[in-house]
């Protein structure tokens, strides 16, 4: 049996949307993802006056989360385990940006590799620390995965390849998901991709470098 939380037609039997699922004045929207314990739902809605990243939860129903300064568009691609992070990308003064959005925060511009000029970001790990996409840079289209600590950190392509693009990343964020490629005049190849992340600690303190007294 299939459960729907939405509105009906008048015949009872097809669904047109989640609960009230446009923001006031707006026509049309997309879920693009849901958080692990199911209770949120992001994606984006569209109006007159653009598009809106949204989150939507069945006591609250469908929240704008706005865009980034000076921008118009906005979309939500991604959420966290438990629904309190959301993830997308967001027009701003200075072009396309990838963003995570909180609660106490707001949205969070989280900037270009260098060299860049837009991003945008399609995954957030369970526990919302680590947040994937990709991003144009000084050297071509890259996955990326940013962090508080490190920022936006260059994932870079498959050896031989030119691009590449991140779109998941797990629970803890230590492995990211996504594609790398290369394109001619004619068509563009694609190779599903898997990076992980490794902390191998640092080395133990030198004897050359401990101090001394005497001698």
């Amino acid at each position: 049996m299939i459960s729907r939380d939405n509105d009906m037609d008048s015949s009872g039997d097809i669904p047109v949307g989640v609960s009230n699922s446009t923001l006031p004045g707006e026509i049309s929207s997309r879920a693009y993802g849901v958080s692990g314990n199911g209770d949120v739902v992001v994606g984006e809605s569209d109006s007159s006056t653009g598009q809106r990243a949204f989150r939507w939860t069945a006591n609250d129903r469908m929240q704008s989360l706005g865009t980034l300064a000076g921008g118009k568009d906005s979309v939500a691609f991604g959420v966290n385990g438990n629904g309190d992070v959301v993830v997308g990308e967001s027009y701003s003064s200075t072009g396309r940006r990838a963003f995570r959005w909180t609660a106490n925060g707001g949205m969070q511009n989280l900037g270009t590799l260098a060299g860049g000029i837009s991003s945008y970001a399609r995954g957030v790990s369970g526990n919302g620390d680590v947040v994937v996409g990709e991003s144009d840079s000084s050297t071509g289209h890259r996955a990326f995965r940013w962090t508080a600590s490190d920022g936006m950190q260059n994932l870079g392509p498959l050896e031989g390849w030119i691009g590449s693009a991140a779109y998941g990343v797990n629970g803890n964020g230590d492995v990211v998901v996504g594609e790398s490629n290369t394109s001619s005049s004619t068509s563009i190849n694609r190779r599903a991709s898997r990076w992980t992340i490794q902390d191998l600690g640092t080395l133990p303190p030198s004897p050359r470098a401990s101090s001394t007294s005497g001698g």
